[in-house]
């Protein structure tokens, strides 16, 4: 995972952060090799950018699954989260499985 995050600085600058969490590598591999490529002041702004790509997916993907079954079954938002715990358990257990497989 190091080398591809190195591949990653070297190709992409610091755009690497934003395809890195989606890939599947964890954060803190970025924030280690950083300052190799990049200074901390860029690094510590394209931080929050980088990380809210993850968060911004998550959460239209349960905003769009939520608000399926509320049409669906007149569920009230207490009702769903249960169902958002499980929309983030399935998306770590992608994360997961992908870092543990590679």
């Amino acid at each position: 995972m190091f080398d591809q995050v190195d591949r990653g600085f070297r190709s992409q600058g610091l755009s690497a952060l934003l395809s890195g969490s989606i890939e599947g590598i964890p954060y803190k591999l970025y924030s280690v090799e950083a300052p190799r490529f990049t200074g901390e002041a860029r690094f510590l702004f394209a931080t929050p950018l980088a990380r809210i790509v993850r968060f911004l997916l998550v959460w239209s993907c349960f905003g769009c699954v939520a608000g399926w079954l509320r049409k669906q079954f007149a569920l009230r938002i207490i009702h769903l989260l249960p169902i958002y715990a499980l929309v983030w358990i399935v998306v770590y257990a992608f994360y997961w499985g992908r870092i543990l497989s590679g």
